[in-house]
Parts: C-alpha cells; sequence; structure tokens
C-alpha cells in the first residue's frame, strides 16, 4: 500500500507495549479495555506534523486503531487517518 500511495513505511514508531491476549471472542467493551492505553510511539521525531495512516487488517470495533490513533494523536501537528482491508 505504501508503495503504490509512493510514502514511507514506518513499521518501528507505533508498538505495542503490553502483549494482551486475543481480542476474539471478546465483547466490544472488553475489546476497548483490552487494548487501553497499551500502544505508545518510540520515536515521535518521525510522526511529528506528518498525517499518518495507519492500516488494519480487519476492522471489528475499532479499538485498536482507536488506541493505536491516540498514542499518535498526542504527538504535536500530527493527523491520523485509517484504513482497513475488511470489516466485520
Amino acid at each position: 500500500m505504501a508503495e503504490s500511495m509512493q510514502k514511507s513505511l514506518d513499521i518501528k514508531s507505533l508498538y505495542r507495549t503490553v502483549d494482551t491476549e486475543s481480542q476474539t471472542n471478546k465483547t466490544k467493551y472488553d475489546r476497548w479495555k483490552n487494548v487501553e492505553n497499551i500502544f505508545a510511539v518510540k520515536y515521535p521525531e518521525t510522526l511529528i506534523g506528518k498525517h499518518v495512516l495507519i492500516v488494519d487488517d480487519v476492522i471489528t470495533t475499532g479499538s485498536t486503531l482507536e488506541a493505536c490513533a491516540a498514542a499518535i494523536h498526542n504527538l504535536e501537528g500530527t493527523r491520523v487517518s485509517a484504513a482497513t482491508l475488511a470489516m466485520a
């Protein structure tokens, strides 16, 4: 996707700080609680002032995308968009 859009791909700046159990078979609320505050930005200087596109394979409740976006959105001048390949 990055190549077709002629954009850079960053797979290191956003990372999971806690290993959590699978989201499968969880309620919407439990999914949200399972990923709350578990993502952080390791290299903020690479994202500050950028428009970041988060890509996820499947969106069920959006809790993972929301948690990722929250970590990135705290950076000054950073905008966040999301794309997904499928929706449950």
